[in-house]
């Protein structure tokens, strides 16, 4: 007789420190989100997760202790085992994508995501595109993740890591990437955009008289930031084959988006 050694269901949980906090903050109206409001979303990501009957829940180390304190505050609450991934401190989205490399190299079924955008590229970029992924909105665009509650989130995400729910319940999302000199450097699952600027400044695009071009997996009239310029030209949601090159300059369509 053979005994046979079923291993848990595990899921990771990353919560972007920085995620809602660049210089849009300084020059337009973006909301903030506050570390103290992502803590409670990840604790409620938790508390969902373990309803939704997952084991172990691989949470990622930050600078700023957001997965610290959701460890803490819960471990004893809880019948899902918390444990913290560490990465390599430098307080960028490196620590994001080692974070999601080392989880997708431990099994994880699924990834929970609270951030916006730019934090579910760098776990796309550790984790893959086989890895499902689903994000509670908190950066300042959330093309990709609607505003849904964490808990529900959390227990949705544990109901497909542990097989309750058939997996044909996903979207396969489309994702951008960046060739150079046909070697692949970069990618991204929103846009990449072309500045007529060699300086990228603060990585976020305050004046549109900069922009030459960007290319766009998605873009619908309800979406912020780029992707909402496409959203008024031509909308393309994820579940289309399609994406567009739009070109910027003087003598086109005038196009009034929310960015």
């Amino acid at each position: 007789m053979f005994s046979v050694l079923v291993m848990g269901v595990k899921v990771g949980l990353i919560i972007n420190p920085d995620a809602g906090k660049d210089i849009r903050r300084l020059v337009s109206s973006a909301s903030y989100l506050s570390n103290f409001t992502k803590v409670e979303l990840g604790k409620r990501v938790v508390m969902g997760l373990d309803a939704g009957g997952v084991d172990e829940v691989l949470i990622m180390h930050d600078n700023y202790g957001l997965g610290e304190d959701v460890c803490t505050t819960l471990s004893k609450r809880v019948s899902t085992s918390l444990k913290l991934v560490e990465t390599r401190g430098t307080g960028t989205a490196l620590d994001t994508i080692v974070a999601a490399k080392k989880m997708r190299e431990d099994g994880i079924k699924a990834v929970v995501v609270v951030g916006g955008d730019g934090t579910l590229r760098a776990v796309f970029k550790g984790c893959g595109g086989d890895v499902p992924m689903v994000c509670v909105a908190a950066g300042t665009n959330n093309v990709t993740g609607a505003f849904y509650d964490a808990t529900l989130v959390g227990y949705a995400a544990g109901l497909v890591a542990t097989g309750k729910v058939l997996s044909d319940c996903l979207i396969k999302a489309k994702s951008l990437e960046v060739l150079l000199n046909g070697k692949s450097v970069d990618a991204a699952v929103i846009d990449v955009a072309i500045l007529k600027t060699p300086y990228i400044g603060a990585k976020a695009i305050v004046d549109v008289d900069y922009l030459a071009y960007a290319v766009f997996s998605k873009g619908e009239p309800t979406d912020i930031g780029l992707a909402s310029i496409l959203g008024f030209l031509r909308p393309t949601s994820f579940e289309s084959d399609l994406g567009y090159l739009v070109e910027f300059g003087e003598g086109g369509l005038k196009v009034r988006s929310v960015v």
